[in-house]
């Protein structure tokens, strides 16, 4: 093996290395963050007086007066929880998925390669699952966690109207993903380039382009609203988006050549 490329192959690994290191640096400050804030009142003062207070407030006075005082008295306890255990979460996904797929070089990362079609269904809808689980951890954890007052309805109803919509959604985008899927071509480069942009080309690059912008986002909303379950199937929504996106140039690229 040649010095030059020996060379570029240290660095390609280096790369990486600094990569793994950001990922878990990443994670330790995720977790530092939420141990400090685990440790915060979730009201200035006295948190347990003042949360009685609170509650024994609405023996006599409204519940706006109540949103009100408790905005006044609440701490940023929980939005630092949320983000960065949602910050941690992110992390620690993405490191396992480069653990797991042996990504040890920025060469490997570039020949990651398409799974196939069944996988694809199989993955989305082990996600969509996980959905379920996601949705009843969200509302019980936060429940638990005393973010809702004394007054409020019961999480039941939130809960009701999630599993509506996700066991609504459900067959709908399966449908859509099977259409999608079924033209693709699986089993090359993740990210394939296009021979050539043609116009049927670049309707799937904006169809399913307008999708990766509305998981990307979704994505970062779960990361910030810290979301635990919610947040690793985001991240598997994008990848599996990113995927058809290549399946498709990839046939349309066989189709030309």
């Amino acid at each position: 093996m040649s010095y030059s490329l020996l060379s570029s192959r240290v660095k390609k690994i280096s790369y990486m290395n600094r990569v793994r290191a950001l990922l878990i640096g990443v994670i330790i400050l995720g977790a530092s963050v939420w141990l400090y804030a685990s440790n915060m009142p979730a009201f200035k003062g006295d948190a347990v007086q003042t949360e009685e207070d609170l509650r024994q407030q609405l023996l006599n006075e409204s519940r706006s007066t109540y949103y009100q005082r408790e905005a006044e008295l609440r701490t940023n306890r929980n939005e630092l929880l949320d983000v960065s255990s949602g910050v941690a979460i992110a992390g620690i996904t993405i490191l396992l998925f480069v653990t797991v797929r042996r990504i040890h070089s920025l060469q490997d990362f570039r020949q990651l390669r398409t799974p196939t079609k069944r996988q694809v269904v199989v993955w989305f809808n082990i996600g969509w699952v996980v959905l379920f689980a996601a949705l009843y951890w969200y509302y019980g954890y936060r429940g638990a966690r005393g973010d809702y007052p004394p007054f409020a309805d019961s999480i039941g109803i939130p809960l009701y109207y999630g599993q509506a919509t996700l066991l609504a959604c459900w067959p709908v985008l399966n449908i859509l993903l099977l259409l999608l899927i079924w033209p693709a071509k699986m089993g090359g480069p993740m990210f394939e380039k296009p021979i050539v942009y043609k116009w049927w080309l670049i309707l799937a690059e904006v169809f399913i382009g307008g999708w990766l912008v509305l998981a990307g986002l979704y994505l970062v909303t779960t990361i910030i609203d810290g979301d635990h379950l919610t947040v690793p199937v985001a991240m598997l929504f994008v990848y599996l988006l990113l995927i058809l996106r290549a399946g498709h140039v990839a046939a349309i690229n066989k189709r030309i050549g």
